[in-house]
């Protein structure tokens, strides 16, 4: 027990001794170059840094808002001997990702790149360079793009059906049949219109939500995701097709919790679950 105990000091303070000596090359080395970083907040602690304000039940989102509400808009924190630059207004985020672009478009080395990303081969890990650019020009060229329509034949085929059965309850709507069994392209029909809110289309209202620098759901700048116009014809065809096609409830019928958990991307306190029913008859499913 006594060599066991004697192994780990002997282990820390080794380590603690290694990153010292990193954390004092890495300052002089940075101080042959003079960088103007955002100011750092005060209470850092070698060799944690700031980590131990993050050692809390309050979500992870909340900490940093009630640090950008002392200390500005921007500022600097150390996770462990790295610093790490929080940003909290939409402004500038917009400077981060439009005029400083370039700078921000690196990706830092790290283990998930080498062996996740066949030694940061896959692009989403690939450092800012010639191999990301022709990468990135090959996928959106090629993979999200509309060139590739191998179906094309089917495509116009389905086309043509949907399109008769669009113009069949145009039809219907024209000469005010009244139908009380509605389907789904009758409940479409109705929504195109409230398309035009306040002068405005609803993918008018999409892009600028995308493009809005306060949400940025796919990111921005160079390094934003490229799969946006895929995603955007995609998703809602997707959540549709599973809204149609099956009925969702909770267990007992509760309200859904909504509590948020302690992490970085603010999951579920408690896991959802959900009874998934077809809402077709089971015969149906036979053919």
């Amino acid at each position: 027990m006594v060599q066991f105990l004697l192994a780990i000091a002997i282990f820390v303070i080794f380590t603690s001794l290694y990153m010292l000596w990193k954390t004092k090359i890495q300052a002089k080395n940075s101080s042959k170059v003079v960088i103007n970083l955002p100011p750092e907040i005060p209470g850092a602690y070698f060799p944690i840094g700031h980590l131990y304000l993050f050692i809390s039940k309050t979500p992870l989102a909340l900490i940093l808002a009630n640090l950008a509400d002392k200390y500005g808009h921007i500022f600097s924190i150390r996770l462990g001997i790295h610093r790490a630059i929080i940003v909290s207004n939409w402004e500038i985020v917009k400077e981060c990702f439009t005029t400083n672009d370039k700078v921000l478009a690196g990706r830092p080395a790290s283990s998930a790149g080498i062996y996740l990303g066949y030694n940061n081969a896959a692009f989403g890990f690939a450092d800012y360079g010639p191999y990301w650019r022709n990468i990135r020009k090959l996928v959106l060229l090629e993979v999200l793009s509309r060139r590739i329509k191998s179906m094309k034949k089917l495509s116009e085929e389905m086309d043509k059906i949907v399109t008769s059965w669009i113009d069949e309850h145009l039809m219907k709507r024209e000469l005010a049949i009244k139908d009380d069994d509605q389907d789904f392209i009758d409940v479409m029909l109705s929504k195109i219109d409230e398309q035009f809110m306040y002068g405005y289309t609803r993918e008018t209202i999409i892009k600028a939500t995308i493009l809005n620098f306060e949400f940025i759901p796919f990111g921005s700048g160079r390094r934003s995701c490229p799969g946006i116009t895929f995603a955007m014809q995609v998703t809602h065809l997707t959540l549709a097709r599973l809204l149609q096609g099956f009925n969702f409830s909770t267990l007992g019928d509760l309200p859904v919790d909504l509590t948020v958990g302690n992490s970085i991307t603010l999951p579920k306190a408690n896991p959802l679950e959900v009874f998934v029913m077809p809402r077709l008859a089971p015969m149906l499913y036979r053919h």
